[in-house]
């Protein structure tokens, strides 16, 4: 879905039970659904290059991800549990200027 100039991120996508992989960077959205949490199979998330504020606090229940990109948005903030996500080895959040004010202590870890 990368590249395509979408501009609502897909409610649905949450209950894909089995989704492993998703790529949306580049786009043109800028709000992540809740329902993104209910994809708990996903290992990689690739978001960078939207025009995203927030991540939703559930996206910590995607257990499972060890790849999480949000690279170039307007994130404000992130999740407090992100630093409790055992299997996330990859963080990108670079240029994500609002998001530099504050980042959870968790996450430093």
């Amino acid at each position: 879905f990368s590249n395509n100039q979408i501009v609502n991120f897909p409610n649905q996508l949450g209950s894909l039970q089995h989704l492993r992989d998703l790529r949306v960077a580049h786009n043109l959205m800028d709000v992540i659904p809740s329902e993104l949490g209910d994809a708990t199979a996903l290992t990689r998330l690739r978001m960078s290059s939207n025009r995203f504020t927030d991540l939703p606090d559930r996206i910590t229940e995607c257990a499972n991800l060890t790849d999480l990109s949000v690279a170039d948005n307007s994130l404000a903030r992130l999740p407090a549990g992100l630093g409790t996500m055992t299997q996330l080895q990859n963080l990108i959040i670079a240029n994500n200027p609002p998001l530099f004010n504050y980042v959870p202590p968790d996450v430093l870890n």
